[in-house]
């Protein structure tokens, strides 16, 4: 008996494409019979890898090739393997008033209305409202208070299809026994389903993303027998990328998410997609945002967890292209140029 790598069924697929296949699995084995025994069990192993695909061919020694009789050959349905991603979905606590700085500043609140029009909007305020508030007028610097939304993994779930992985949230209303290695949330053994509220993280560093993890994280990603990753709806990144009107003079500074290597913990920014959507952010070169913030929203979360699986963005943050960039590897999500078309591609996934 052989194991064998037929073709994928993906465009891109070719003949022993499987991956890591090379250094750790039996690939053949020999059953002998004897007289009167016409039944055996074998085990072949395959890997762990999403996607790889294997045949099983039996070859029975039964013919005389010499004399043109062949040996009888069966070979099984191709067999895939699949695996499943959990995702752990948070987010930030509903936001206050105060004057901390994770606190909206009651001195200046504008309310709609109030000196008869919207046009007395100035920079520096906020309102209260949702993901979706779009006040006339708005300027750059002008936030809207809301509580950030879970990360919508739609879009991420239909297309990690392809690559033959399902996609589940963590249901985290049911079974505690999901729950480990959370000593140092907010409530050990127990689900956590807000993290709280921070308007501006320190800076993009692993430390600054497990301390907006950390408190909600109830599943441990280093558990060995199933992936399960964090993602968090957040409000704004670090002061500077959040498209407040303190950017670095010259760049396009607007973050709406952030994976943070190593940690599976992915954050989407949520006030900072509203804000580029509201204010049809136009970038130094001339180019509109043409998306809707649902559309941003499951593109990024998107974006974040194919980072977990290596791929590499086109475009550093100082706006230079990164030489590491492959497009036919990395693809067009992770191009920032869905941003500013209707679509990036001819790509069902991203139109």
């Amino acid at each position: 008996m052989e194991k064998i790598d037929p073709p994928n069924a993906h465009e891109y697929g070719d003949d022993d494409d499987n991956f890591s296949e090379s250094f750790s699995f039996v690939t053949s084995s020999t059953l002998t019979f004897m007289p009167g025994q016409f039944e055996k069990t074998t085990t072949v192993s395959v890997s762990q890898n999403a996607g790889n695909n294997y045949k099983i061919e039996a070859a029975a020694q039964n013919g005389n090739p010499s004399q043109g009789i062949p040996n009888q050959v069966v070979k099984s349905e191709t067999l895939t393997v699949w695996r499943r991603l959990w995702v752990e979905l948070d987010q930030m606590a509903a936001p206050t008033e105060g004057t901390d700085p994770n606190q909206f500043n009651p001195a200046t609140k504008y309310t709609p209305g109030a000196s008869g029009d919207r046009g007395d909007i100035t920079k520096n305020q906020w309102m209260d409202g949702d993901e979706n508030s779009t006040p006339s007028n708005e300027p750059t610097d002008f936030d809207v208070k809301f509580q950030p939304p879970k990360p919508d993994i739609t879009l991420l779930q239909e297309a990690m299809l392809a690559a033959c992985i399902e996609v589940k949230e963590v249901d985290q209303l049911g079974d505690t026994s999901w729950i480990t290695g959370d000593s140092a949330s907010q409530n050990s053994g127990a689900w956590d389903l807000t993290t709280p509220f921070v308007k501006n993280l320190a800076d993009l560093t692993l430390a600054a993303g497990y301390d907006i993890s950390t408190p909600s994280r109830d599943v441990d990603y280093n558990n060995s027998s199933f992936w399960c990753i964090h993602g968090i709806g957040a409000y704004e990144a670090n002061t500077g990328d959040t498209w407040d009107g303190n950017s670095v003079a010259g760049e396009d500074n607007y973050i709406c998410g952030v994976t943070f290597t190593g940690s599976g913990v992915f954050l989407i920014f949520n006030e900072t997609i509203r804000d580029i959507v509201s204010t049809k952010a136009t970038t130094k070169d001339g180019k509109t945002i043409q998306r809707t913030v649902s559309e941003i929203q499951q593109l990024v979360v998107l974006h974040e967890v194919l980072h977990m699986f290596g791929l590499i963005d086109k475009m550093k943050l100082n706006g230079t292209v990164n030489p590491l960039y492959a497009p036919l590897g990395d693809g067009p999500i992770m191009r920032s140029d869905w941003f500013f078309s209707p679509t990036c591609c001819t790509n069902t996934f991203f139109k």
